[in-house]
């Protein structure tokens, strides 16, 4: 089986995904809860992308592709969460943004 774009956009997209789930669970959820958060996110893409490419291309959508793409995109998260995101701290610092903070503003603050 060869890859597709699709396939690959799904398993570039799981490179950042642990950094996406740093910042929407913070300090408040354990590791279990980040850990099915990163699985539905990877299931996500995997579905949306093969979704993407059965329409462009006329086919009909292949839930065993999806399947094997969102296996590789959780197994690619997990990778870079624990052989780049979490040594080099990026995952940590991710978490210590205050809730609110958008456009190097805390949107508590309000608008001036």
């Amino acid at each position: 089986m060869m890859i597709g774009t699709a396939q690959l956009l799904s398993l570039v997209i799981g490179i950042v995904l642990p950094v996406v789930v740093a910042a929407v669970t913070r300090y408040a959820a354990s590791d279990a809860i980040r850990a099915v958060v990163l699985a539905a996110l990877a299931g996500t893409t995997a579905v949306l992308t093969e979704w993407g490419r059965a329409v462009a291309a006329g086919d009909a959508f292949a839930w065993q592709v999806s399947a094997f793409a969102a296996l590789g995109t959780f197994i690619v998260a997990v990778s870079t969460y624990f052989g780049l995101w979490k040594p080099t701290g990026v995952a940590e610092a991710v978490k210590l943004v205050p809730a609110g903070f958008v456009g190097g503003r805390h949107a508590a603050k309000g608008k001036d």
